[in-house]
């Protein structure tokens, strides 16, 4: 009679059923919008590199006038710039690609087609854009071009002391300093002059690369296949064990070579240096620059093979002297 239950066997009333139900669907909905929140923080902040990008790409054409801000352009560019993030994931995204997509997309009307030729071009640049902690892309070419300048002017190469100012030129090869129709027909060019039927693989492999294939078919390669600047740099042997330089290189001396002067007498540092750059964005002839480019790179294989030649004297007249005295103490002692 005394024993009481501790727990009541009864089952809840409608109420707490129906307040519990009405609890759970707030905290679920809670949860969702918190999360939906954050999904579109992520998404929104991955997409800001891309939307950023998109509007530095006009460089006054008569192209893009018409174009405003999201405009069907823009747009484009965002999703190849995702697309190619997503085929590419090594590199990824970095500033200046919407520079080399933008002219594919008012050239070529189908953008399959427009989008095939921009990822092709991509594999042929992508290691301007891959970056370390430690390097970028184009610290390989700087160095050359420090050597070259050095060959062809060597007060030019002093006064200068870094290269860091010609880092835009290479990696989104001269679309900022050359205005929109001068750079595409500068672009045509340089493809013309480096052109390699060995290139063909380059593209068409299944990883994105952009080391230079050699490809053996059994049939030695004809000079006459090649474009003008490939061909000098078989007839000299201007390859280096990284593959031959680019000749938009050569193309940076060409520009710096046009502006010694100005550079010589007005560049104090780093900043001057890019300022004097900037003026003349839009304003450069891409023919003439294209023209002082083949010539700075006759100019610069002369000299290295005298170079190499004078160094190979060199090696033999020691080795000839260090014979000589042998021969002469052999003499003197026998």
């Amino acid at each position: 009679s005394d024993f009481r239950p501790t727990v009541d066997n009864k089952p809840p009333s409608k109420g707490k059923n129906r307040t519990g139900i009405i609890v759970g669907v707030i905290v679920g909905l809670g949860l969702l919008s918190i999360l939906t929140g954050v999904g579109i923080f992520i998404i929104r902040k991955r997409r800001k590199p891309y939307t950023d990008d998109e509007g530095t790409n006009s460089n006054g054409s008569v192209f893009f006038k018409n174009l405003t801000s999201r405009g069907p352009v823009d747009k484009k560019v965002i999703q190849w710039l995702l697309s190619l993030h997503q085929i590419d994931q090594d590199v990824g995204y970095c500033q200046g690609m919407s520079d080399l997509c933008s002219p594919m997309i008012v050239l070529l009307e189908d953008e399959a087609d427009s989008f095939f030729c921009f990822e092709r071009l991509m594999r042929r640049l992508r290691g301007n854009f891959r970056s370390t902690g430690r390097s970028v892309g184009v610290e390989a070419q700087l160095t050359h071009l420090s050597s070259i300048t050095q060959i062809i002017d060597p007060k030019l190469h002093q006064h200068l002391g870094d290269y860091l100012c010609a880092i835009r030129m290479l990696m989104v090869q001269f679309r900022r300093e050359f205005s929109f129709c001068d750079s595409l027909y500068l672009w045509e060019m340089m493809w013309a002059l480096e052109y390699d039927p060995d290139l063909f693989h380059v593209y068409e492999a299944h990883q994105c690369g952009s080391e230079k294939v050699e490809v053996s078919n059994g049939k030695p390669k004809s000079m006459s296949q090649c474009g003008k600047y490939e061909r000098q740099n078989m007839r000299n042997g201007g390859k280096s064990t990284e593959g031959p330089l680019p000749i938009s290189v050569f193309l940076v001396a060409s520009v710096l070579k046009d502006k010694s002067s100005k550079l010589m007498t007005e560049a104090r540092g780093l900043d001057d240096v890019v300022k004097i750059l900037n003026d003349m964005s839009g304003n450069l002839d891409a023919k003439k620059t294209c023209s002082g480019a083949i010539k700075i790179h006759k100019k610069y294989l002369r000299k290295v093979i005298s170079k190499f030649l004078l160094s190979l004297w060199a090696v033999f007249v020691s080795l000839f002297l260090k014979v000589l005295s042998c021969v002469v103490f052999s003499l003197i002692v026998g």
